[in-house]
């Protein structure tokens, strides 16, 4: 039994660090229309056949209107469609960072992020792209820009960085969090809206010269935002969470995806020894939106922290290892 459960945890580990956007890719090939490999001759090559028109995770896209569109994916993948997806296009990005955000404004000018403070703009519809410097080696998780010029970036450790000149430089701006930033939406220059972990959003008024935190009514991860104006805007994260405001986020208003998908942690008790000892039963019956807050969140740190969990709870309960679990209710 502790074998498997210990495999369980494993696993379970793994699902976690890919869902949380953490298992950020080092990879050290590189993405483009063709992987070059000498086999006695300078002309063999290894080429893209399925899936078209490459087969790396995709993390990001920009559509600025019915047929034009930009994806951005792991090992600095970016494709391109005019035709609405019927066809896309690789790029060459010029960095094997995995690209998390991208945003255009029109066809021409984009911007893409990514890991370790990656950041690739083109003027050309992506014909060319060209390396910025952030200042950050923090990844970079998604990106905003309301025109050619100004935009906003977001990502791990509460990072924000600015520009109001189409990339050249970039200023750092503080957000009063730690937690990573996963998705960001500028309406104009001044408006904007930034989601992350435990139900916390971020709204600004001034470019981000001061951002204040609001009340979601959550402590699910939000993982997406979007604004159609100051006012109108859709945050998006865990179990099929979906919040909703008609007042810049002032109030923020719980919406149903559909039947509720619980994540939640497979508790192995022991019992309340100074040393925690081998876990005697494990317990899986609870989903975690029924575990008390303070205890939900120490499973989540500790999801996120590989298992590393040693902590004493009511009842005299020690919870060792954490396992996550599904649960879908009936429709």
């Amino acid at each position: 039994m502790p074998l498997l459960l210990l495999s369980l945890a494993g696993v379970c580990a793994a699902w976690m660090a890919i869902q949380t956007g953490y298992a950020r890719s080092r990879a050290l090939t590189s993405t483009s229309n063709y992987v070059g490999a000498r086999a006695g001759s300078s002309r063999a090559r290894w080429v893209w056949q399925n899936p078209i028109a490459q087969g790396n995770t995709l993390h990001g896209v920009s559509f600025v209107d019915g047929n034009t569109g930009t994806a951005t994916g792991d090992n600095g993948t970016i494709i391109r469609t005019t035709d609405g997806g019927n066809s896309w296009v690789i790029q060459s990005s010029g960095t094997t960072n995995t690209l998390y955000g991208v945003s255009f404004t029109d066809v021409n000018h984009g911007t893409a992020v990514g890991a370790f403070g990656t950041i690739v703009r083109t003027t050309d519809g992506g014909n060319t792209w060209s390396s910025q410097t952030s200042g950050t080696s923090n990844g970079l998780l998604a990106v905003s820009f309301t025109d050619p010029d100004t935009g906003n970036a977001v990502g791990e450790n509460g990072i924000i960085i600015r520009t109001t000149d189409a990339g050249n430089t970039w200023v750092s701006q503080t957000s009063g969090t730690t937690n990573n930033l996963n998705a960001v939406s500028f309406t104009d220059a001044n408006n904007g809206t930034a989601v992350s972990w435990y139900g916390i959003i971020l709204r600004t008024t001034d470019g981000g010269a001061n951002w204040v935190s609001q009340i979601s009514g959550t402590e699910s991860f939000l993982y997406g935002v979007s604004f159609t104006d100051a006012n109108n805007g859709t945050a998006v994260g865990e179990g099929g969470t979906i919040l909703r405001t008609t007042d810049g986020g002032s109030n923020w208003i719980a919406q149903t995806s559909g039947p509720p998908v619980f994540f939640g942690a497979c508790l192995l008790r022991t019992q309340a020894t100074e040393q925690p000892s081998v876990a005697m039963e494990p317990s899986c019956e609870r989903p975690m939106e029924e575990i008390p807050g303070l205890a939900r969140r120490a499973i989540r740190r500790a999801l996120l922290s590989q298992f590393h969990l040693v902590m004493q709870m009511p009842a005299q309960l020690w919870v060792t290892r954490a396992q996550l679990f599904e649960q879908r209710m009936p429709e």
